[in-house]
């Protein structure tokens, strides 16, 4: 779903929520609840550069992935997982 510069992604999910250690990339079969959240900036190297120097752990590097972006992912006091990211590709 889109609203203006907006974007929510549903994936389908099965069975009742529990600790998953990750998603599939085909969208299916997925335990219900929050994987991550995404939050694009202009330049994912230069951001992810300037949180670290201030502090802010991350779990992964910046890459850039196969299916179209370019991302760096931190995990929130919370535990939840916070990318990066921009799109490389429509």
């Amino acid at each position: 779903m889109s609203a203006g510069n907006v974007k929510l992604f549903v994936f389908e999910t099965s069975g009742r929520a529990q600790e998953q250690t990750s998603r599939s990339a085909t969208l299916f079969g997925n335990s219900p609840g929050l994987d991550h959240l995404s939050l694009e900036v202009d330049d994912v190297d230069r951001t992810y550069a300037d949180l670290r120097a201030g502090g802010v752990t991350f779990v992964s590097e910046p890459e850039t992935y196969d299916w179209g972006a370019r991302a760096a992912a931190a995990r929130d006091p919370d535990g939840n997982t916070v990318f990066l990211l921009r799109w490389t590709s429509s």
